[in-house]
Parts: C-alpha cells; sequence; structure tokens
C-alpha cells in the first residue's frame, strides 16, 4: 500500500492547506493595521478582504471535506459553509483583543458571502471539468479518435 493509497493519509495535505490558510488569516487580525492601498476606501479593502479570504478557505475547506470522503454534496458544502462561518466568527473575536481593532458583524456577513461564492465557483468547477471517477476509461478506438480528429476508426 502506498501513501497515496492509504484512505488514512489521503486528507492529511488537505488539512495542512486549510491549515495554514486560516493561519494566514489569523496572522493578518492580529497586525494592529492592515496596508491599504492608497487610492482605495479603507471599507472597500476591508470587504474586499474579507471577501477574496472567505472565498478561498471555504474551497479549501470543501477540497478537504472530500478527502474524508464526504461525497455527499449538500453534506461537504453546509459543513465547508458552517466551518468557514465559524473562523470568521473566531476571528473577529480574536481581533477584539487586538489593539487597534475590533470585532464588526458586517465582517461576518461579507465572509459568508465570500465562503457562498466560494462554493458555488467549487461546485461549478467541478462540474464544468467533471469527475475522473464517473467518466469511463475511453476504448482502443475511442482514444485514436479523440487524438486524431478526422481519421476512421480502422477496427
Amino acid at each position: 500500500m502506498t501513501k497515496t493509497d492509504n484512505p488514512l493519509l489521503r486528507p492529511v495535505p488537505r488539512i495542512l492547506a486549510a491549515i495554514g490558510w486560516m493561519g494566514l488569516i489569523f496572522l493578518v487580525s492580529a497586525r494592529s493595521t492592515v496596508p491599504q492601498p492608497p487610492s482605495i476606501a479603507p471599507a472597500i479593502t476591508s470587504n474586499l478582504g474579507h471577501f477574496s479570504v472567505y472565498f478561498v478557505l471555504a474551497i479549501i475547506l470543501w477540497w478537504a471535506l472530500e478527502g474524508f470522503g464526504l461525497d455527499g454534496r449538500r453534506r461537504r458544502w453546509l459543513l465547508a459553509f458552517g466551518l468557514t462561518v465559524l473562523y470568521g466568527l473566531s476571528d473577529e473575536w480574536h481581533q477584539s483583543f487586538v489593539p487597534g481593532r475590533k470585532p464588526d458583524v458586517l465582517d461576518v456577513l461579507v465572509d459568508s458571502v465570500g465562503a457562498i461564492c466560494g462554493l458555488i465557483a467549487a461546485e461549478w468547477a467541478q462540474r464544468r471539468m467533471g469527475s475522473t471517477a464517473e467518466v469511463p476509461a475511453p476504448t482502443t478506438g475511442e482514444s485514436r479518435r479523440r487524438s486524431s480528429p478526422g481519421i476512421a476508426d480502422t477496427n
């Protein structure tokens, strides 16, 4: 049995990706000030930042849950969304201890919208690319037709 065949090891890189992203969010939240682009209003920067990082976090959690065999679309979607929102709430609570920062319910709302949009994008991308597990392997003739359009099958 190789490392990739072991079902206990399959989700490890995915979990590490989620933990790494959460760590990045934590580090930024621990700063008293966050860098601002000079020509953009701080409220816009804040909302775009929250939306973006929770968009990505929801996708990473959705992907990590698949590694646990949670293939049920609705269950995985709801769990990824719930975990993302819970992390957003904990991030706002964490900010209440950082000098110069304060928790904001609007930030959690923007985090939630980012998470929903991220999960919609992930589902869309998965449907668009299709699941390789569901697609049967091509036969010899099909393979030849796909790689050489216009050449008739000789079987």
